[in-house]
């Protein structure tokens, strides 16, 4: 996991929560096909549907703003960013 970020984005009259997050994926350069299937897979459930959450929050929206892979500074590496973004209302 990377950075984490959130702060209020409260509407009138409902409690939102925005949260952004960064995750980073590693890989062999030589495996780069399995890097970016795992990045379609995320892309690919957060389509889905939004997560369920427990307790008195819900999930109103749930993606992905941002991705990339790129090589690392070790020349045998693959380094994959994902960028999320989730607004979560209090219930």
């Amino acid at each position: 996991l990377g950075r984490g970020e959130s702060e209020s984005a409260d509407g009138d009259g409902v409690d939102l929560i925005e949260h952004r997050l960064t995750l980073h994926v590693w890989g062999r350069r030589d495996d780069a096909d399995s890097v970016k299937t795992g990045i379609g897979a995320l892309r690919k459930a957060l389509r889905a549907g939004v997560p369920e959450l427990d307790g008195a929050w819900r999930c109103v929206t749930c993606h992905v703003v941002y991705a990339d892979v790129f090589s690392a500074s070790d020349s045998r590496l693959l380094h994959a960013l994902v960028r999320v973004r989730a607004l979560i209302e209090a219930g």
